[in-house]
């Protein structure tokens, strides 16, 4: 019985930490509300919304190839980047890890 509720905690948790990350990942904007990104619905139409983590880290890539360019020195945007990049690199392995969980735990419950 106790192997069962352990199992039903991890499982409750993976779910969890799964959501989480994609909250963080594919939900939340990094920027203030005066940052919009131009995008284009499933029906044609134009929409401006905030931008997400990976628009931020596309952003800011371009940015950073454009002062590396035009030579100009700057450390805020490769900070800012370093920072955006690593969010996501943690978030992935929080939602693949969660994954992983998810499948062992279901997997016990059924034996």
């Amino acid at each position: 019985m106790t192997n069962n509720r352990l199992m039903i905690i991890i499982l409750i948790s993976s779910i969890v930490v799964f959501s989480t990350g994609a909250y963080f990942k594919f939900v939340k904007s990094y920027s203030g509300e005066e940052l919009q990104v131009n995008t284009t619905s499933l029906a044609g139409e134009k929409i401006q919304r905030q931008p997400k983590l990976g628009d931020m880290i596309k952003m800011l890539n371009e940015l950073e190839s454009i002062r590396k360019e035009y030579e100009i020195k700057s450390d805020e945007n490769e900070t800012a980047l370093k920072n955006l990049k690593r969010i996501n690199i943690v978030l992935i392995s929080m939602m693949i890890l969660s994954l992983f969980a998810f499948i062992w735990s279901i997997q016990k419950l059924r034996k």
